[in-house]
């Protein structure tokens, strides 16, 4: 149980959050094994080969999800987060690949983020809930994309004839 600490009621706590599907990281257990090789055996790539791949992975690996009143969180290793305010996200899609279910976030600027997280089908509930009740509350962000787009049966249409990121139309 956390105990409680002077001043933790000003920080917010998530709505939901839920931790990564695969909570053994292999290949940062192997650069590291290549990176003590190469500590013992005296070879100074082998030892900066090992240490970069297992920076790099400890960086963009994400470790936890979390759903904000107004954001996605995504937690990488310390010290790194990614926050996506509810109102960049154009649309979210759930995604099935043979290798498991993800479910991507698009931005309104066309990047993707895939989210893999355990329990994923209540992950994307409680996000729908969070985002339609960031929503209600913001009347001014009432559309996802900026106002530009119009999503209709699940596919983006651009008002506007901006870069289709869905493909071409067939309208």
């Amino acid at each position: 149980m956390q105990k409680d600490q002077p001043g933790s009621e000003s920080i917010p706590q998530p709505l939901y959050s839920d931790n990564h599907r695969v909570s053994f990281n292999l290949t940062l257990i192997f650069a590291l094994v290549v990176a003590v090789l190469g500590l013992f055996s005296g070879e100074v790539m082998l030892l900066f080969a090992g240490v970069g791949v297992a920076a790099y992975t400890w960086f963009t690996s994400p470790r936890r999800y979390m759903i904000y009143e107004n954001a996605l969180v995504i937690e990488y290793g310390r010290p790194r987060t990614k926050a996506i305010e509810f109102s960049n996200i154009s649309h979210i899609e759930m995604l099935s690949l043979g290798i498991g279910d993800r479910l991507r976030v698009v931005l309104v600027n066309g990047k993707r983020t895939m989210v893999m997280a355990r329990d994923l089908e209540t992950f994307r509930k409680k996000l729908d809930e969070a985002m339609d009740r960031y929503q209600g509350q913001n009347p001014q962000g009432q559309s996802r994309n900026g106002g530009s787009q119009q999503v209709l049966n699940d596919r983006i249409v651009d008002a506007e004839g901006g870069p289709d990121f869905e493909g071409p139309s067939e309208c």
